[in-house]
């Protein structure tokens, strides 16, 4: 995968491409089933898949005080984002200098002149621009004028929650919700490390034949870089070596996964 820091690294003539735009904080199921179904797709038209991604995350420079820890720093995230199939990643250094480019300024710059948009692929509550002023009518409009598609994805969940059913049922089948990083970071400060580990695809659905130890180590070692997944590395290191100190076998149950 082509990692990218601003538009001067794209190779010249790079494209026709499938892009979507995304914080992708934790790189969850939700965003790992949109991201491998959307390289498939580009593949199948014989595009490149691109996703643009920000750092720091547009909220740190907007509302610091306000801000949500993130759950994957940058080293973190972009390996994970490598995971699902993506041709290359542009992650963008967010300033308040590039928020003030109108929403036709963005998309002609890096969608259309930087990448070659063929497709832009993004969810109904998509918002870009100065002031968040575009939204998907703006990027449709701005697909009918530049000469790129819009595929519009809607919010990811297990197959089973299509109807997702009283408050009763979501706690008894916890993964009967949208996946989204709130969902991870609330998970977290109710001390579900369990679940958010699940969500963020580190809690196998089926056990790995290495031992419990070695697994703590690498999900460990992935969530190094901020505080919140300092505490899930550090509670799960508690698990294991309460297990591991009195010479239990641990078997945990196998996490639901996407059909």
């Amino acid at each position: 995968m082509q990692r990218w820091n601003a538009l001067s690294d794209v190779p010249d003539r790079f494209g026709p491409s499938v892009v979507t735009i995304g914080n992708f904080d934790g790189v969850h199921r939700g965003h790992v089933s949109v991201l491998t179904r959307m390289c498939a797709d580009a593949r199948a038209v014989g595009a490149q898949a691109v996703a643009v991604t920000f750092t720091p995350h547009p909220q740190q420079v907007h509302r610091p005080d306000l801000a949500p820890p993130v759950i994957t720093g940058d080293e973190d995230r972009l390996e994970l984002l490598e995971r699902t199939g993506l041709d290359a990643v542009l992650m963008l250094t967010y300033t308040l200098e590039f928020a003030r480019q109108t929403p036709d300024e963005f998309v002609r710059r890096y969608l259309v002149e930087g990448l070659r948009a063929r497709t832009v692929v993004v969810g109904r509550d998509v918002r870009f621009g100065w002031n968040n002023s575009g939204d998907l009518t703006t990027m449709i409009e701005l697909g009918q004028t530049y000469g790129f598609d819009v595929e519009v994805i809607e919010d990811v969940a297990p197959a089973e929650s299509a109807d997702p059913g009283s408050a009763e049922d979501r706690v008894a089948d916890p993964l009967r919700r949208r996946w989204s990083s709130t969902w991870v970071r609330e998970l977290l400060d109710e001390g579900d490390v369990v679940q958010a580990a699940r969500v963020l695809l580190l809690w196998p659905a089926k056990w790995p034949q290495h031992s419990f130890g070695n697994w703590l180590t690498a999900a460990s070692a992935r969530l190094h870089h901020n505080v919140l997944a300092a505490a899930l590395a550090n509670k799960l290191a508690r698990i294991a070596w309460s297990v591991l100190s009195q010479n239990r076998t641990y078997e945990p149950r196998t996490a639901a996964v996407m059909g």
